[in-house]
């Protein structure tokens, strides 16, 4: 954990949440033995790159800003998806997962992917319980 004690001059270029980030991970002795999980405060396609490149696992939800200009279909024409569906891509490093649930979610990480795909039950108000794809890294 780490105590919020004011603000820092800025030394580095890097942003805030990547900085909290490898601040935190610095005391890891082995990062390929630790999956790491944030959120989108944190999160960007070129932290993941450079947390893989450092063998740390990592997970998280990203904002649409930060995916490296990933070309998955726009948040806009998600939200008009049905419930479980996904669009997702990869470059080799860090895959991408954009997804409908009751709203539109897109997640990073730079060591799992949607594959398999499996069937869950989700609730649903106008059917109680609605079976519905998901991805196994939700």
């Amino acid at each position: 954990m780490r105590i919020y004690c004011g603000k820092k001059p800025e030394t580095e270029n890097s942003p805030l949440g990547s900085r909290v980030v490898w601040e935190l991970l610095s005391s890891v002795k082995n990062p390929d033995k630790h999956e790491i999980f944030f959120d989108n405060f944190f999160s960007s396609h070129k932290l993941l790159t450079e947390l893989s490149e450092k063998n740390f696992k990592a997970t998280s939800t990203i904002r649409d800003n930060r995916t490296g200009r990933c070309p998955l279909k726009s948040p806009k024409e998600a939200k008009k998806w049905q419930r479980g569906n996904f669009d997702y891509r990869s470059e080799g490093q860090v895959y991408i997962c954009r997804w409908k649930d009751s709203a539109v979610v897109t997640i990073s990480s730079n060591y799992v992917t949607h594959e398999p795909v499996t069937q869950t039950k989700r609730f649903c108000r106008a059917q109680k319980r609605k079976l519905i794809f998901v991805n196994q890294i939700l």
